[in-house]
């Protein structure tokens, strides 16, 4: 059977075209028809994630599986969610037995393990819910990294402020001032010991990349395209 890929987007938007992208900048070709079958599901109905981990919003539950559920009806078998915070409830996602989920914690960590066995502390750029539920320090602690989190004032007045304030990137805007922030967060984290950084949050890309730093940039979703083209390209 021939692969087909879902992404889960809207958590925002433009982070599910971007994997979208990025997907086809490294698959290898030739011709149009090399390119991998990729089908986009841009759900923004799926109540905020951070919300529902701190207990102050909706289960994301129920939508991302209705997502999960419109895909494989039109063929997919293979889906990605483009969102890290989102992975905290993947036990409660439901596939068909034939459906391959890629779970973009899990290959990250096993990426930087075997890339750069060099770097055992990595620091993390994610949104609260993502840091108050502690599911990627466990993952990565089990490939021997170390993940550091921000301090609790740099988590909410420059992280979560660089992605959800007024001059946010959900808020559409990735000019300097969200980088500058969540530079601001990186400078320290480095200070820190940190060997390099880790995006987890797939709208962290939309205003950081390597080159804004000298120590290796992790992006989630860089990892998972390179993932994904190397296993599943034709050519």
């Amino acid at each position: 059977m021939e692969n087909v890929i879902g992404i889960i987007g809207g958590m925002g938007p433009e982070a599910g075209c971007l994997l979208h992208q990025k997907i086809i900048q490294y698959t290898p070709v030739q011709k149009d028809q090399d390119h991998l079958e990729i089908i986009l599901h841009t759900n923004s109905k799926v109540p905020d994630r951070t919300l529902a981990i701190l207990n102050k919003g909706e289960n994301p539950v129920k939508e991302i599986n209705r997502s999960i559920n419109l895909l494989e009806k039109v063929g997919v078998n293979i889906i990605v969610i483009a969102c890290v915070t989102a992975h905290y409830f993947a036990d409660k996602f439901i596939f068909k037995s034939k459906t391959k989920f890629i779970n973009i914690v899990e290959i990250s960590a096993a990426y930087v393990a075997k890339k750069h066995p060099e770097i055992k502390r990595v620091g993390m750029l994610a949104t609260s819910g993502t840091v108050k539920s502690g599911f990627i320090p466990k993952l990565f602690y089990s490939c021997g990294i170390e993940i550091v989190t921000p301090n609790e004032s740099d988590q909410s007045d420059l992280v979560m402020s660089a992605i959800y304030g007024d001059q946010g990137i959900k808020k559409g805007i990735k000019s300097e001032i969200p980088k500058k922030k969540l530079m601001t967060v990186v400078k320290k984290l480095k200070d820190n010991n940190c060997q390099g950084i880790l995006a987890a949050c797939t709208e962290v890309p939309l205003v950081l990349n390597q080159t804004d730093m000298d120590i290796p940039f992790f992006d989630v979703m860089d990892i998972c395209a390179k993932y994904l083209t190397e296993n599943y390209a034709q050519v």
